[in-house]
């Protein structure tokens, strides 16, 4: 088992658990992200790695609370959440793969338009009151 800091990246080829690592789609300070395949279901899926000494055993037990959360929602604007686990001591989440650019990635080409802006907040405000759990106007 790993300590976090030597943990070696998945290569394509690689499995964990039933699904099928594809190519490395993000990296960040926190982990990365894979795109794999479910081997069983034969349908595409992200698989996001937090890296081991990324998180306190405080901030695993969220990681796994919002796994379990995110888990319960059935909406279009929610990404699905297929599987949880730990591969050599770094927790991972099998999530539905969405292909196209991030909202970052967007905007660094430059401002929204007005209709943009709007699709995006409909979604936004339309998800929000069950990733929440209100169904009430919330203050951010």
């Amino acid at each position: 088992m790993s300590d976090g800091s030597s943990t070696r990246a998945l290569k394509p080829g690689d499995v964990i658990d039933g699904f099928r690592v594809t190519k490395l789609v993000a990296e960040g300070a926190m982990g990365e992200v894979y795109l794999a395949v479910d081997e069983e279901l034969g349908r595409r899926v992200a698989l996001k790695f937090v890296k081991a000494d990324a998180l306190d055993a405080k901030g695993l037990e969220r990681f796994h609370v919002e796994a379990r959360v995110t888990a319960t929602f059935n909406h279009p604007n929610i990404v699905t959440v297929y599987a949880a686990g730990a591969f050599e001591g770094r927790p991972w989440l099998a999530l539905e793969y969405l292909d196209g650019e991030t909202l970052r990635e967007r905007l660094d080409r430059g401002p929204l338009t007005v209709p943009e802006a709007l699709r995006i907040g409909r979604a936004i405000a339309d998800a929000w009151p069950r990733r929440t759990g209100t169904t009430s106007s919330t203050r951010i």
